[in-house]
């Protein structure tokens, strides 16, 4: 069985596409893994400060101030109270 080889600049073109996009990938979970703690910080302040010290109910803290910013992270961060004063 023959086997059929890429012309050099096509392999070159493949290797450096994949390389390009490893590094995308391993930049983006950096990202993440630095900006993820910044958000949950930022959910635990306004869930605290709004059930705590505005004494609102924490579904609508957790609705209008958390979830309303539209940022993906704070979609994906979930966030409830246990205890209390």
């Amino acid at each position: 069985m023959t086997r059929m080889r890429l012309p050099r600049s096509l392999r070159i073109f493949v290797l450096l596409l994949c390389t390009v996009l490893v590094s995308a990938l391993g930049y983006g979970v950096y990202l993440l893994s630095r900006l993820a703690p910044i958000g949950t910080a930022y959910a635990a302040k306004t869930l605290c400060s709004g059930v705590f010290v505005s004494q609102r109910d924490a579904a609508d803290v957790i609705r209008e101030d958390i979830r309303a910013d539209n940022h993906p992270l704070l979609r994906a961060i979930y966030a409830s109270v246990h205890g209390g004063v």
